[in-house]
């Protein structure tokens, strides 16, 4: 399976499963509301596919470089030894 079809199982799942907890929770609407709530969902569903296929492809980390290093070091000490061994040398 592909990185985008399952991207897209998921976010569909999410969609569908939004827009059916909408719609029970609002039993106490008109039906035509309710039925408009569905309505949304499928369109928003439908459209899903288009959308994140025309949309940039975004890889942002989730911490920073410095900080993911920092704490990479911080777990194995030779590493961070070494790094304490390019510090002093430097004058840091």
């Amino acid at each position: 399976m592909t990185p985008f079809v399952a991207a897209l199982l998921i976010k569909l799942t999410l969609v569908l499963t939004v827009g059916l907890v909408v719609s029970a929770i609002s039993r106490g609407l008109s039906p035509s509301v309710r039925h408009l709530i569905l309505y949304g969902t499928l369109v928003i569903s439908a459209l899903l596919p288009l959308a994140m296929w025309m949309s940039p492809d975004w890889n942002v980390p989730v911490l920073p470089r410095a900080f993911a290093t920092a704490l990479a070091s911080a777990n194995d000490p030779g590493l961070a030894a070494a790094s304490r061994r390019s510090s002093a040398k430097s004058g840091i």
